[in-house]
């Protein structure tokens, strides 16, 4: 799936936090969002400044995506879902409803509603 969109973030606050900005001392991110499959869009983000390091992929409803910038813009940090590859659920908004704490969170795919779904690191985007 290629890339449609891609946005320069800066991270003004110096933020560290996890999943987006973890380990700190990044200065910007460039998020890539892929082409929209059934209501979805997979995400990434990309350090330009360390060799286009991957440092998340993900997945969220395509109609979220401003959401998911001013997540990242802010730093907002996830809720660990799994340990095993590093699962991450964002919420997209001040106020979305939960906690969300499904039962099988190792597993979770779709992102449930006012959530993304993303893991620390990957592989980068197709051309």
């Amino acid at each position: 799936m290629a890339v449609v969109r891609s946005v320069a973030v800066e991270n003004l606050l110096g933020t560290s936090t996890t999943p987006f900005w973890p380990g700190g001392g990044r200065k910007q991110l460039n998020v890539a969002f892929g082409a929209d499959s059934e209501g979805t869009c997979d995400v990434w983000g990309i350090d330009p400044d360390n060799d286009n390091e991957v440092v998340f992929n993900g997945k969220l409803w395509t109609s979220q995506q401003d959401y998911f910038l001013e997540a990242v813009r802010i730093g907002r940090p996830g809720q660990l879902v799994t340990n095993e590859n590093d699962r991450y659920l964002v919420p997209l908004a001040p106020e979305v409803p939960g906690p969300v704490t499904p039962s099988n969170a190792d597993q979770v795919i779709e992102p449930p509603d006012g959530y993304a779904v993303v893991i620390s690191g990957g592989s980068p985007p197709p051309p």
